[in-house]
């Protein structure tokens, strides 16, 4: 036998062994490309979730600390005229920017008066009642008892100022803001 037959003859059987064995099809390998681009692109969305998340996070940690700063500034202020029996102004309002790093950030301040209801008509309030009170009796007292409600009410209001302090910035193009509460009385 010829040495190049034989080289032939092998080729041709390691052409027919490659014949043999399956490759993947067309369909088989789209099919593993867009599961892969879904798997890829749903790691895609949760890395911007994350990242989003991370961002508010970082922001909502600095509103809290800002805060925090303004208004125990302000509830400093607040301390001296209340040891002098005196209370905050009525409608006092404040606004303010903060410096670098956190010029993104603004505030306002506001205190006001708390005002409260005047207690209505008590009569309607409380479940009738066979009442063996004459009706002239019972007018005096529905009128000591609506001058006492008034006294407290209006005692109160004056007692009682409600700070009010918001934090504003802008977070991917949306202004947020952050609002912090609390009151302060005189009692005496």
């Amino acid at each position: 036998m010829n040495p190049k037959k034989k080289s032939f003859q092998l080729d041709r059987e390691k052409n027919k062994i490659l014949s043999n064995e399956q490759g993947f099809t067309l369909a088989e390998v789209i099919i593993a490309l867009a599961i892969l681009i879904m798997g890829m692109l749903s790691v895609y969305a949760a890395q911007g979730n994350s990242v989003r998340a991370m961002g508010n996070s970082r922001n909502t940690l600095i509103v809290t600390l800002l805060a925090e700063r303004i208004m125990n500034e302000k509830m400093l202020e607040f301390e001296k005229d209340l040891k002098r029996g005196a209370l905050p102004e009525d409608d006092l309002e404040e606004d303010g920017e903060f410096e670098a790093p956190f010029e993104n950030f603004r505030w306002k301040f506001q205190v006001k008066k708390v005002e409260m209801p005047i207690i209505g008509d008590l009569q309607n309030q409380q479940p009738e009642a066979a009442s063996t009170t004459p009706p002239s009796q019972t007018a005096a007292s529905e009128s000591d008892q609506r001058s006492v409600a008034q006294l407290i009410t209006k005692k109160i209001s004056e007692s009682v100022r409600e700070i009010r302090l918001q934090i504003i910035w802008e977070e991917l193009g949306v202004e947020k803001d952050f609002t912090l509460t609390t009151h302060i009385a005189r009692l005496q």
